[in-house]
């Protein structure tokens, strides 16, 4: 299967597309910069997801388990506007930014750890990301590594919506972000 025959399965990439995305950013006066910034790390992470995904429906003896991000953080948030390295932020755009990742929605924290098998019916159903800015992200495991983890099934699931309710992520200085950290997550 092809990038787009598995991003046309996925409950969320197959709703996502970068114009999706960007109207969502400049509906929120995110700045260019912040928001190329986000289109790549989005890409990056799409390409890593729907990878195991492939994974996962090639080979029915694995597992999904949903797991949180890893991702490196920043700390605090920005203050004035001077503070980001010379770059002002267009007229209007408040200060206060996020710099730091917020943690995991309860349900997204709730469903890290938990498995499904690969041979599931509702194995799509079940594949994060939830929506833009969720933590959760598949990862493909052994049954022998899935031996005593919790099943996915019996846990309620984040809705699918296009972007988490908070909003966190258009108010993220995506730019700043990756240039220190080398990373992120969308």
């Amino acid at each position: 299967m092809d990038m787009k025959q598995l991003s046309d399965m996925h409950p969320l990439y197959s709703r996502l597309t970068g114009q999706v995305i960007w109207l969502l950013f400049e509906e929120n006066d995110a700045r260019q910069e912040d928001i190329d910034a986000f289109m790549d790390l989005v890409l990056q992470r799409k390409e890593r997801e729907l990878d195991t995904m492939r994974a996962l429906l090639e080979n029915p003896a694995l597992y999904l388990r949903v797991e949180l991000q890893d991702v490196p953080c920043l700390s605090g948030t920005i203050q004035s506007r001077d503070e980001l390295s010379g770059d002002m932020l267009p007229p209007g755009s408040p200060c206060g930014i996020q710099t730091a990742l917020p943690p995991a929605c309860s349900c997204c924290a709730a469903l890290h750890g938990h498995v499904l098998p690969a041979s599931h019916p509702q194995l799509l159903r079940y594949m994060p990301p939830y929506g833009l800015g969720c933590r959760c992200t598949p990862r493909a495991i052994t049954a022998q590594e899935a031996t005593g983890a919790p099943l996915l099934t019996a846990k309620p699931l984040p809705p699918q919506k296009l972007h988490c309710d908070s909003g966190w992520l258009f108010h993220m200085c995506w730019a700043q972000h990756t240039a220190r950290t080398g990373s992120g997550m969308p």
